[in-house]
């Protein structure tokens, strides 16, 4: 079989075979519980993505602030870089508490790190 002729659901196997888990932090979170990091995920996925030739695309479709939470929608695309007309669109949404600015930052790393975790069964 050609590169060219992967389809995309071959393609997101190809990267399932090559990353099989993604190792929590050392830190906790209030002395309770460790998590894995939105940076981990992407370390972890970007290599055999590229190399798999699957792109991802994200897309907010919704977000409300509350104060200094905000709550997101998300469409992430995983997108076959070789035929850009076959997608698979997987939903998510995402929570980001923060004084500041960084809330929908936070919030759309959240929903994109699960959409990630789960297209690729991690």
């Amino acid at each position: 079989m050609t590169e060219t002729k992967r389809n995309l659901y071959q393609r997101i196997n190809e990267v399932m075979r090559a990353v099989s888990y993604v190792q929590k932090e050392e830190r906790q979170v209030n002395n309770q519980y460790r998590f894995v990091s939105h940076d981990a995920v992407v370390a972890a996925l970007r290599g055999p993505m590229v190399d798999a030739g699957i792109c991802y695309l994200v897309d907010v479709t919704a977000h409300v602030q509350d104060g200094n939470r905000t709550t997101v929608d998300v469409d992430v695309t995983f997108i076959n870089c070789d035929q850009p007309d076959e997608r698979i669109t997987v939903r998510s949404f995402g929570y980001g508490v923060d004084s500041q600015d960084k809330g929908p930052g936070k919030a759309v790393s959240y929903a994109v790190k699960y959409a990630l975790l789960k297209q690729f069964a991690l």
